[in-house]
């Protein structure tokens, strides 16, 4: 259920792929404010160092498996998706000129383009410039097709790319409705995501919320009676270990669907 999906080396990988760095600290702030609310959750509602510390190793395990490796991921999939869509704007703007051939856009393309995406471009420039025989240039495209296989609209304009390339064959107008319908779906994605942070804020919001009402509760009650009626009694302490192990299962589950991103990159 809880099944590491990458690696240390590709998440390094990932880290690297357009950053150029070995830590990325922005990526670890989410995974230690969410440990530091379950404990937070945890120690109010019972007063025990030990459940405390429990569901903390347990929070801190999660972030390693679940939350780091979806942080990278997501950060790592908007940049190279970003990287796609600023090629094709640039292609799109480079084939107005008549005078371009194919390997003259996919090159301004590849001058343009930043981190990996700009070695899987300058790779295909590189088949292009040596003029490697029609099934090598194919291949060379493929693999790149398939690297980014989530996104079909991509792949649409490479297609066209290599038929220009390989046969001297180009359509101003597909390239043109293609451009378009890439641009409207990247606007799409952009402020699907905008819209999943911004619930995320909420979220967070929602829990100090939470969290200072139930301190106002046991204010109010006393710091003695809150610790004899609920903290220290056998009924609080299952009542409080069933509530945050039921959240944590459906904050797990509302995790998933928060780092999907490829449900509004891929139109088929």
């Amino acid at each position: 259920m809880f099944k590491r999906q990458y690696t240390a080396s590709q998440i390094q990988a990932m880290i690297q792929a357009y950053r150029g760095k070995t830590i990325v600290p922005s990526r670890f702030i989410v995974p230690i404010i969410f440990t530091l609310i379950v404990m937070a959750f945890m120690y109010l509602l019972t007063l025990k160092i030990l459940f405390t510390g429990t569901f903390g190793i347990i929070a801190g395990w999660y972030s390693y498996v679940v939350i780091i490796p979806n942080e990278v991921s997501a950060s790592y999939y908007r940049q190279s998706y970003l990287q796609r869509w600023k090629a094709i704007n640039t292609m799109k703007q480079a084939f107005a000129n008549k005078n371009n051939q194919a390997l003259d856009i996919v090159k301004l393309a590849a001058d343009r383009a930043e981190g990996e995406f700009k070695d899987d471009l300058n790779k295909l420039v590189a088949v292009m410039l040596m003029n490697e025989p029609r099934n090598k240039v194919h291949k060379t495209f493929i693999k790149i097709e398939n690297k980014y296989y989530d996104d079909d609209i991509f792949k649409q304009f490479l297609e066209q790319i290599e038929t220009f390339y390989i046969d001297g064959i180009s359509d101003s107008e597909t390239f043109e409705s293609i451009g378009k319908n890439y641009n409207d779906t990247y606007k799409e994605t952009e402020d699907f995501i905008n819209k999943k942070i911004a619930l995320r804020k909420n979220v967070v919001i929602y829990l100090i919320v939470s969290f200072l009402i139930i301190l106002v509760v046991s204010n109010g009650m006393g710091f003695a009676n809150w610790k004899t009626v609920f903290a220290n009694s056998g009924i609080g302490n299952i009542a409080s270990v069933s509530v945050i192990s039921i959240s944590l299962i459906y904050v797990h589950f509302w995790i998933k669907k928060f780092y999907n991103d490829t449900l509004t990159i891929t139109r088929k």
